[in-house]
């Protein structure tokens, strides 16, 4: 089974649309189409502004982090394992 993405599915949608009788004899189809697509790139980019301006910009205008210990370990175990590997690495190739 194929699994396909929504941008895949979407542009399955046109090139079908495109395919059809009704655009090759009705001229304005293919515009309307393409102002389909060009209205929601302008709802994307509303959404995308809208949430933007909601908080404040820089990240250190929300408050101060306190990471949770958790968090602490998990960063200082990625640290061992990647400098475990590269001593490995480094050693192996000596």
């Amino acid at each position: 089974m194929v699994l396909l993405s929504h941008g895949a599915l979407q542009r399955d949608r046109a090139a079908d649309a495109m395919a059809s009788k009704k655009s090759q004899v009705e001229h304005s189809f293919p515009f309307r189409l393409l102002h389909h697509g060009d209205i929601g790139m302008w709802f994307e980019r509303f959404v995308i502004i809208v949430v933007s301006l909601h908080r404040a910009f820089l990240p250190s205008g929300w408050g101060m982090f306190y990471p949770l210990p958790s968090i602490s370990a998990f960063l200082v175990g990625s640290f061992g394992l990647f400098f475990t590997c590269f001593l490995l690495l480094s050693a192996c190739c000596l």
